[in-house]
């Protein structure tokens, strides 16, 4: 997905219908962003056209309205996949006033303004939450909540005790929250510590929902729904966290301190079960 030509953007991609931006750090209200000097202009749009009409929406809450209207339009005895990607909880720090009143006390102000959008987003999961409820998908779905990364500690996130932040190689910038809820789990209630990738998601999904990955060559997931549902082991053992070879080399490393085998001053990071390996300059801690 993406905007870098028209056969990249979601409606081309798979998905029926799309709300949302293209580009990152824009205006929770008026949409408006800068992707670059003198590049700026309105990012808001509704399938392949500019959503002018909803400016103004506060992005979380327009979202989540987005998703309740979906869902009483759609059959419920028929299969619906929805892919929300928040904006919350990145910059610009933005959130409506009634969710700011709480936390008035809190001395840090974007981490005020943070809490602030962080509940505003719960709020909007609870409520598409109730709409499965009310429209009668609730029972036969899967909800999963994730994220991308680490939290931005310069702009209100934490993520002690872990060291490092977002933009990091440390397990503050990498290792992320989330959670699964859905009837159709076996073992509930319960914290996993379980090894898992993002490209997880794909093969677990597609079994989940009576496909076939067999054909699809390839894949560097695996199906986690075993472990997720049942507490199994997982099958993922290693993790290849990023190699950049383009970024800046660390002053220190070398090929001969890698043995020839690998440039220690290159940017990367792999973990293999309980052990992680970072080599070059992993991102200020």
């Amino acid at each position: 997905l993406g905007f870098y030509k028209k056969e990249c953007l979601p409606t081309r991609r798979g998905f029926d219908t799309f709300l949302g931006s293209l580009t990152g750090n824009v205006d929770y209200y008026s949409y408006d962003n800068c992707d670059g000097p003198g590049v700026c202009g309105f990012d808001l749009h509704e399938g392949e056209n500019v959503a002018w009409d909803l400016a103004g929406k506060y992005s979380t809450l327009l979202y989540s309205q987005r998703v309740s209207h979906i869902l009483a339009a759609h059959n419920p005895q028929q299969p619906i996949f929805i892919y929300i990607s928040f904006q919350a909880v990145h910059t610009p720090l933005q959130s409506p006033r009634e969710y700011i009143y709480q936390y008035r006390n809190m001395g840090n102000v974007a981490r005020r303004k943070y809490a602030a959008m962080v509940t505003c987003m719960d709020a909007a999961v609870k409520n598409i939450t109730r709409a499965l409820k009310k429209y009668g998908y609730y029972d036969n779905s899967v909800i999963i909540f994730s994220s991308d990364n680490g939290g931005q500690t310069f702009s209100g996130g934490s993520n002690w005790p872990l060291r490092g932040r977002k933009g990091t190689y440390w397990e503050g910038g990498i290792r992320s929250l989330g959670f699964v809820h859905s009837p159709l789990i076996k073992k509930k209630r319960r914290s996993s510590r379980t090894l898992m990738h993002i490209t997880d998601w794909y093969p677990t999904l597609v079994k989940l929902g009576g496909g076939n990955i067999s054909d699809t060559e390839g894949l560097d997931g695996y199906d986690m729904w075993p472990a997720i549902s049942e507490g199994k082991e997982s099958p993922r053992t290693e993790i290849l966290h990023n190699i950049d070879p383009l970024y800046n080399l660390a002053r220190s490393g070398s090929m001969e301190e890698g043995q020839g085998i690998w440039n220690t001053a290159i940017q990367a990071s792999i973990r293999v079960k309980d052990f992680k390996l970072i080599t070059g300059d992993p991102g200020y801690s």
